[in-house]
């Protein structure tokens, strides 16, 4: 069972480590206009919240043998279908959940930070 949700975690991480890869990319490539910059950010990890949080809505109905998780386990510590519908499903929730939190942190502090930097351009 700890097994599985590490498994959640570690396939919802991957997948918000290249999300998080391409926005500081697009980022970077707006570097000559920090308010442009924090505002592509800002925009891009609010993006990624809301589809993570679509993500944890949707996992209950995902087929468990469909998932990250499943793949990733072992075969000889694959549990039966009933449990491992379940458990798969409500790891991938909590780690959707997770990592959506995270990311609307982070979405708020870059939008924070655009909104003082365009505010310090504008005096």
């Amino acid at each position: 069972m700890r097994n599985i949700h590490n498994l959640a975690l570690i396939a919802t991480a991957r997948g918000c480590g290249f999300g998080s890869l391409a926005i500081i990319t697009a980022m970077a490539g707006c570097a000559f206009d920090s308010a442009l910059a924090l505002k592509v950010g800002g925009f891009g990890f609010t993006l990624m919240a809301a589809i993570l949080l679509l993500k944890a809505e949707i996992a209950r109905w995902q087929p468990y043998n469909r998932t990250e998780v499943w793949i990733l386990l072992p075969k000889d510590q694959r549990p039966d279908q009933a449990y491992a519908q379940r458990v798969i499903t409500e790891a991938n929730r909590e780690a959707f959940l997770r990592f959506g939190r995270y990311t609307a942190a982070t979405a708020i502090g870059l939008w924070v930070m655009q909104i003082i930097v365009s505010l310090g351009a504008a005096s």
